[in-house]
Order: structure tokens, then sequence, then C-alpha cells
């Protein structure tokens, strides 16, 4: 199976080949990629080979891939020799007005009993280009599309066990669920803190953390 996008991005063509052939780059606009590097070496070079490890629906998997082209600034292909599934990706730039237009193709083999697999492709294309994007334009780490709904949602379960808190106090004098409740709210409210935090300076979630 086959998808692509191409997209439009604020920098010339050498400062996007730059941040696609350097491997250190890759985790962070590649979704899913938890470790990335060549097998010999710090670059990419045509016939080298290098090693990728992502997550996807909880489980790990392990991909070893082929610099089968690498022209610079206009063209690099990586293609798996070894991992889960055949998968081929491709980015194609050329020079617009000020910017570079970027294509990336992902053409990978269809696994076995996963019907929503097209759907994944299209949202790992259009996510890590956007990605790319980001990271480019605004020389920031890019914020998940997650990110904002989940800080909400911890803001608001926050409130909730916060007011469980106040009443189980006052109306029921239970102060077991009481204390409960409150430690619960202020880790709720770490997590939003941490995340509201990351996406004022464009950093990954709990990047501070690490």
């Amino acid at each position: 199976m086959r998808t692509e996008r191409t997209i439009t991005i604020d920098a010339p063509p050498e400062a996007v080949f730059a941040a696609i052939a350097n491997p250190e780059e890759h985790l962070v606009w590649r979704p899913l990629a938890v470790t990335f590097a060549p097998l010999d070496g710090d670059a990419f070079e045509t016939g080298a080979t290098a090693v990728e490890t992502w997550t996807f629906l909880g489980n790990r998997y392990t991909t070893i891939y082929e610099v089968e082209e690498l022209d610079s600034p206009t063209a690099l292909t990586l293609r798996s020799v070894q991992g889960p599934i055949a998968v081929e990706l491709g980015w194609s730039l050329e020079e617009r007005d000020a910017g570079t237009e970027l294509t990336l193709t992902l053409d990978a083999e269809k696994p076995k009993r996963f019907p929503f697999f097209p759907t994944a492709m299209r949202w790992y294309v259009d996510d890590a280009t956007s990605r790319l994007k980001a990271l480019i334009e605004q020389d920031r780490a890019p914020i998940p599309r997650w990110f904002n709904f989940f800080t909400a949602f911890c803001v608001a379960l926050f409130a909730l066990l916060l007011t469980l808190s106040v009443v189980y106090t006052v109306i029921y004098d239970d102060p077991v669920f009481a204390v409960a409740s409150a430690v619960a709210a202020a880790t709720l409210w770490i997590v939003a803190y941490m995340l509201a935090r990351g996406r004022r300076l464009g950093a990954p979630p709990f990047s501070s953390l690490r």
C-alpha cells in the first residue's frame, strides 16, 4: 500500500534535507520512533543500514533499514531489510520560491487482520510531515495532537476530585476518602502543569524530567 503527502516548508532545501538526513532528528519528528541510529557511524550514506525501535498499540518492534538513495539535498529513500512488515520511506525535495516542497512517500505491506492500516498510514504521513515542518520553521519540538485534549482532561478531573474531597470532608466527614481524592487531585495537577509547561516551551511532554 502506498500513501504520500506534499507540504511546503519555509526553509531552503539544504536546511530541510539536513533534518531528514540527520538520524538524531528522526526521534523528534517521526511518530512512533523510540530509537533510531545507523548501525555503522553516525550519519546516513548510500548502502548503509540503520535500526529503528518503534512502538504501536503498546507493542515494541524493531526494523532495520537500508539507505537505498541519498542525493543531497533532493532525495532520501530508506527501505526495510528486516522487520515485522516491508516498508519503504522516501523523501523528495524541490525548491519553491524561498521555501521547499517536500513529499513524503510511505509504501508498506498491509499486515493481516488490521483493517485500519490505511488510516494508520495516512496518520503517520500527516503527523510526520507536520512535525517536521514545525521543527524546521519554529526551531522547536512539535507538540503532539493529543496534547491539549489530555491537558484539559487532567484539569477537569482535578476539579472533580477536589470537589469530591471537599464534599466528603464537610458533608460526610470521611477523611480517608477526602485525603485520597486530594492526593489524586494533586497528582493530576502536577501532570497538567507539566503538560502546560511543555506546551509553552515547545518541548515534548515531560522532557524536563528525562
